[in-house]
């Protein structure tokens, strides 16, 4: 296919020990919203923002659903087409306060804000960046944003409103200098993943899919800054490039590593996989996992938690005291997980 990215991703996992001062595997039972009046159908990323978790659904026409967590009741919003308020491929979400969440359309390079107090309103729609395709975009401040993406020489970019770029920074990981010879932009297609900001959004986190790589970073007058970064594997892959597109395809038989993230202002968590992306391709499933890493903003692992059920993806309450997940059983369905009662 010309003219566009292929975005291909495969894994590599190699152990690595991390020091805990906390009793390891162990396990947390999930409870169920049932949904009274409707369904999810494919469930793509979630957050959590005023009693309501927020997410995307891939497969229906309406691209967004919001569930009622005291009344367990689900709304359907946001439409899937070329209208002035329509949306094309919503990919990521991110809370911004308690009424407010922002997305970015991965095909229309667009960040729209979406406040859902009383009703459900488009607040603010622009684009983050028209010449060039970025992973992920998450909103900084009123005028700056953070852009993840496979960039000519950098990892990230923060841009203001008008999508014009302020500055850049890093490179995407590499094991060696044979691989960090690699051109970023094909590098970066191996090494694709999720970045999470805690609630003030003055700090991110970055994970790839595929290797154990977790990176810590801070966001202050236009500068990004490593917090820490823990390397303990990298995905093995080959390199695809012409006919105006590249790519990365990685050997089947690596492991998919930290598949969600989420983040408040006190910790990280991450939801581990483990499992081979052959295995995913041969079950028709959905990435996911049942080990729950809990970091502190300093990089320190501070419990390892097993779930009693798999999850795709997840997210935390603001006081850090629920863990919510989607969970396929088969059908996705929304879970959550009590960590206050966790010593």
């Amino acid at each position: 296919m010309k003219n566009c990215i292929y975005l291909v991703f495969l894994f590599l996992l190699l152990g690595c020990n991390y020091q805990s001062n906390q009793k390891k595997h162990v396990q947390i039972t999930h409870k169920t919203i049932n949904i009274k009046n409707n369904y999810i159908g494919k469930a793509g990323p979630i957050i959590f923002a005023n009693n309501k978790i927020i997410g995307i659904d891939f497969m229906l026409d309406t691209c967004f659903f919001y569930i009622d967590t005291e009344k367990g009741e689900l709304c359907r919003f946001g439409i899937k087409g070329q209208g002035a308020d329509d949306f094309l491929y919503p990919y990521t979400l991110q809370q911004l306060s308690d009424n407010t969440f922002g997305v970015y359309d991965l095909t229309a390079k667009k960040f729209s804000e979406i406040n859902i107090k009383d009703s459900i309103k488009l607040e603010q729609r622009h684009y983050v960046s028209k010449d060039i395709m970025s992973f992920n975009f998450k909103k900084l401040s009123n005028n700056r944003y953070l852009g993840f993406g496979p960039y000519k020489n950098e990892m990230f970019i923060i841009t203001d409103s008008l999508g014009i770029k302020i500055n850049a920074f890093y490179e995407f990981p590499y094991k060696d200098n044979n691989e960090k010879a690699t051109k970023n932009h094909l590098r970066s297609m191996a090494y694709q993943g999720t970045i999470s900001t805690n609630i003030s959004n003055n700090k991110f986190i970055y994970t790839p899919t595929f290797g154990d790589i977790i990176h810590l970073y801070k966001w202050e007058n236009d500068s990004i800054k490593i917090i820490c970064k823990i390397e303990c594997s990298y995905p093995s892959y080959t390199i695809e490039e012409g006919g105006g597109g590249f790519g990365a395809p990685l050997n089947p038989n690596n492991i998919a590593g930290y598949i969600s993230s989420a983040a408040t202002d006190q910790y990280i968590y991450l939801l581990y996989s483990g499992t081979k992306l052959i295995d995913f391709i041969k079950e028709k499933k959905e990435f996911c996992g049942n080990t729950l890493f809990i970091y502190n903003w300093e990089g320190k692992k501070l419990k390892e938690l097993k779930l009693d059920i798999e999850c795709r993806y997840i997210t935390i309450s603001t006081d850090n005291k629920i863990l919510w997940g989607i969970a396929y059983n088969p059908d996705p369905e929304l879970v959550y997980f009590d960590l206050s009662k966790i010593d």
